[in-house]
C-alpha cells in the first residue's frame, strides 16, 4: 500500500503546533527521546485537559 507523503506546508495549526513541539525537543530530525517527551504538554491536547 502505497500513500502520499505528508507536506509539511499542508498542515493546519494544531498540528504545526505539535511539530513545533516536537522539533523544540528533538530537533529538525525528531529525534526526541522519550525521556525528554511529554504527552501532556503536546498543544494538541490543551484543549482536551482542560478541568471544568
Amino acid at each position: 500500500m502505497l500513500e502520499k507523503p505528508l507536506d509539511l506546508a499542508d498542515l493546519t495549526a494544531p498540528l504545526l503546533e505539535v511539530l513545533a513541539y516536537w522539533r523544540a525537543h528533538g530537533g529538525e530530525r525528531l529525534e526526541c527521546s522519550w525521556i525528554d517527551f511529554d504527552l501532556i504538554e503536546l498543544p494538541a491536547w490543551s484543549p482536551f485537559m482542560a478541568v471544568t
